[in-house]
């Protein structure tokens, strides 16, 4: 079944790095016992949270035929060309009478998390924007990592591998250890996966050297969230320690 769909100029603005958007109606996921209904996205939104590695976002609004209809969407991650796309549709998820009158939505669904890249994303099909991330610091060379910022070490005592129920799978590290000073702050970077289903993450400490700190452990226990997966066969490694695998 196919579904209408629109971004309102607001929505369009809204966009980073907005692609070129067709008339052509998108192609939906195949229909199934569920039965399937019509989805009216109204607006789309690229978001990159505030974190690192960088967390993107689509902040998507429409409209469900009814209060019996729950949005049902799936994310594949980005392939060679940057491409990431997400289908979506109504999915009936009762037998229940309801009334005939749409229900609107507003919904936030993770693209994953990224250090650097150029990605284009689609939603059913259709291009809805473009977002380019820079680099983030890849741990080499001298501990002053700019912006008057040191880099130094965190002492990591536990790891968990924390698997959300969500889908696309997403996917933390819970830490547990400690930094070497209480104005010390906690970072990471995390790389996609290699050919072998690797994930290798790096964790260590920034802090001001020019604030003048106590010289105790500051206890932590933080979850680093990693990304989002749809398949595969992965294995999680925090400075070079395996914490955990998991397969979708």
């Amino acid at each position: 079944m196919k579904s209408s769909f629109a971004l309102s100029a607001v929505a369009l603005l809204g966009l980073i790095w907005l692609a070129g958007c067709g008339s052509a109606e998108p192609t939906l996921l195949p229909p199934d016992p569920k039965q399937s209904k019509e989805l009216v996205i109204e607006s789309v939104e690229l978001l990159q949270l505030e974190s690192w590695p960088v967390q993107l976002q689509m902040e998507v609004e429409g409209t469900l035929p009814s209060s019996c209809h729950t949005l049902d969407y799936a994310v594949i991650l980005p392939d060679a060309d940057g491409v990431i796309e997400v289908q979506a549709q109504a999915i009936l998820e009762t037998d229940s009478d309801c009334s005939q009158q749409a229900q609107s939505f507003r919904k936030g669904i993770g693209l994953g998390s990224y250090t650097e890249g150029n990605f284009q994303v689609l939603l059913n099909g259709e291009p809805v924007g473009e977002i380019q991330l820079g680099g983030g610091s890849d741990g080499q060379g001298s501990d002053d990592v700019g912006g008057g910022m040191t880099r130094g070490p965190v002492y990591i005592d536990e790891t968990e591998l924390v698997i959300l129920e969500s889908f696309p799978v997403q996917i933390e590290i819970l830490v547990r250890g400690a930094l070497p000073t209480p104005c010390a702050s906690l970072e990471y970077t995390a790389e996609a996966p290699d050919e072998q289903g690797r994930i290798y993450v790096e964790a260590f400490s920034l802090q001001d050297p020019t604030l003048a700190c106590v010289q105790v452990l500051e206890e932590i226990e933080e979850r680093l969230p990693i990304g989002s997966y749809s398949e595969g066969s992965y294995s999680v490694w925090l400075n070079g320690e395996l914490v955990g695998e998991f397969e979708v």
